[in-house]
Formats: C-alpha cells, sequence, structure tokens
C-alpha cells in the first residue's frame, strides 16, 4: 500500500511538472504583449541559464517571490544574461516593485537592442519610455521627397 501511495505522489508531482512546463513553453516566448518571462538563449553559461529557466516555470505558477530569486541568482551569475534582467522587470511589475522593474527592464533593452523579445515587449517600452512609436509620415510627403 505505501507504494502504491508513493507512486501516486510521484505520479503527481510529474503532472504538477509537466503542467509547469506547459505553461513556460506557452509564456516562455514572452515578446510582444510582454506577459511571458523568456527563457535563456543557447549558449548561455549553465549557471545562469539554470536559474533563470526554473524562474520563468515560478513565474507562470505565479510564484513570484520564488522566480525572483532564482531570477536574481541567474544575474549574478552572469550579469549580461539580458533576459535574467528582463525577467526580473516582469517580476518586479508583477509584484508592485514598479521602480525596480524600470531599472531592470532598462538594464535588458542596453543590453539586448536587438532582441525583438526584448525590445519591442510592451510592458517593456511602457517602463522605459519607448510606448509611443514614431508617427509615420504621411504618404504625400514621402513622394515629395523623393
Amino acid at each position: 500500500m505505501k507504494r502504491s501511495f508513493s507512486w501516486a505522489i510521484l505520479g503527481g508531482s510529474m503532472i504538477g511538472m509537466l503542467i509547469g512546463l506547459i505553461a513556460c513553453t506557452n509564456y516562455g516566448g514572452g515578446g510582444g504583449g510582454g506577459g511571458g518571462a523568456l527563457m535563456a538563449p543557447e549558449g548561455a553559461s549553465v549557471a545562469a541559464a539554470d536559474p533563470n529557466n526554473e524562474g520563468v516555470g515560478h513565474y507562470a505558477q505565479g510564484h513570484y517571490d520564488v522566480a525572483k530569486d532564482y531570477f536574481q541568482k541567474a544575474v549574478a551569475a552572469d550579469p549580461n544574461l539580458a533576459e535574467a534582467h528582463y525577467n526580473l522587470g516582469l517580476v518586479n511589475d508583477s509584484m508592485g516593485n514598479h521602480g525596480e522593474a524600470t531599472a531592470e527592464f532598462q538594464k535588458a533593452a542596453d543590453l539586448a537592442p536587438n532582441n525583438p523579445k526584448i525590445i519591442q515587449s510592451e510592458i517593456l517600452r511602457k517602463h522605459i519610455g519607448l510606448d509611443k512609436a514614431p508617427a509615420a509620415a504621411p504618404k504625400g510627403e514621402m513622394e515629395k521627397e523623393g
């Protein structure tokens, strides 16, 4: 009886992990809406990637305090990991720490100005003052210049 009980617990834990993994897959893209934390890119150091990616799972489940700890560990391991700074921005925003969020979003944008998942994030753009895209020139003016 004890064996079947421990297998049931193990099975339940595995299901929970799978749900978290699915949530990470769905949220990990982040980007446009700024709703999802970002996984570490290929080539990132294991010392930074592992805690960052663990934090992504906790963030997706709403465990913001735990996620923040993991993202801070990732930044400590690699201060140039833009995704970890971006994720710290997200989690700080979710926790109502808007000043800290803005600082982390700015670091992420400075470190990865060509990463569309970061730089095109609506929440990042609002925090660092990029929420207004430059207006396009009226069609007639463009034709006059050419």
